[in-house]
């Protein structure tokens, strides 16, 4: 038996980040703790119900420039992770 890994927060990084430690390190147990009654609240809200979870803007730059506040702090999380990488990981697992 490995190690027991704790996510705290159950948003879409939570859960990414613990579906990353499970893969990575099989042995260990992970376990999500969540303040809230629901996992995944703001997920299920998010998109009007329609599932935005990419979008086909691949240049960090004016990507950037779409956000309000704080769009030049995530230039270097948008030119690490791109959309595509989004859609590699969900059709890895089987998800077009």
């Amino acid at each position: 038996m490995g190690r027991h890994i704790l996510v705290i927060g159950s948003g879409a990084a939570g859960f990414l980040g613990a579906i990353a430690c499970a893969t990575a390190n099989p042995r260990d147990r992970v376990t999500i703790l969540e303040a809230g009654t629901t996992a995944l609240n703001k997920v299920r809200i998010s998109g009007g119900g329609r599932c935005s979870v990419t979008h086909h803007c691949f240049n960090p730059s004016p990507l950037c420039n779409t956000i309000p506040r704080g769009g030049q702090a995530l230039r270097g999380a948008f030119s690490r992770f791109q959309p595509q990488d989004t859609i590699a990981w969900f059709e890895a697992r089987g998800l077009q």
